[in-house]
């Protein structure tokens, strides 16, 4: 069984998420994440991170997201390995001091506010991560229209691919009409 789930492409680890089957997507991500290379090690520990989280499992996440901010890290994606730290630190220390946090990650490498613009795809897709995750912790800070400008932001910052395993750009689509919902 192992074997079958380890080659398993990685979003079907995502639809099991998506459906509510948190302990089937986190099966799948653990023995994709025992098999993959580094380049997949990342997303396979994101995943579980969240799953974990999810579940109310503050330490588990939080030493899964340290795991997977080293992998993205490790295969040049700074930017996406501080956003993992980041989501760390709002499992064990709150809300607050993680959107202190983004927010100086945000004004470090887009201070002008402007990640539609930049010029390399994978820094735009990481900043798209970046300000959905900011317009998340901004909705349940009831903060909506501040929420709407991030999803707007996090809306221009898709993959390069389209449909490429791990692409959740539609969250920021979701997370936008939240905001407004809330306005």
């Amino acid at each position: 069984m192992a074997q079958r789930l380890a080659k398993q492409p990685m979003s079907e680890g995502f639809v099991l998420w998506d459906r509510g089957y948190n302990l089937g997507a986190m099966r799948l991500f653990i023995f994709k994440a025992e098999n993959s290379p580094p380049f997949q090690l990342g997303p396979c520990l994101d995943g579980i991170a969240h799953l974990c989280a999810r579940m109310g499992e503050a330490a588990d996440a939080n030493e899964n997201f340290g795991y997977a901010a080293e992998k993205y890290s490790m295969i040049q994606q700074p930017v996406l390995g501080k956003v993992m730290t980041i989501k760390g630190i709002e499992a064990t220390e709150g809300a607050e001091k993680a959107l202190a946090a983004l927010d100086d990650l945000l004004k470090e490498h887009d201070p002008e506010r402007k990640a539609p613009e930049m010029a390399e795809s994978k820094t735009k897709m990481n900043l798209g991560r970046a300000y959905q995750y900011r317009a998340e912790l901004l909705l349940g800070a009831e903060r909506f229209a501040e929420a709407e400008a991030d999803a707007r932001l996090a809306t221009y910052c898709p993959q390069e691919k389209p449909g490429k395993e791990g692409d959740r750009t539609f969250l920021a689509h979701y997370t936008l009409g939240c905001a407004l919902a809330g306005q």
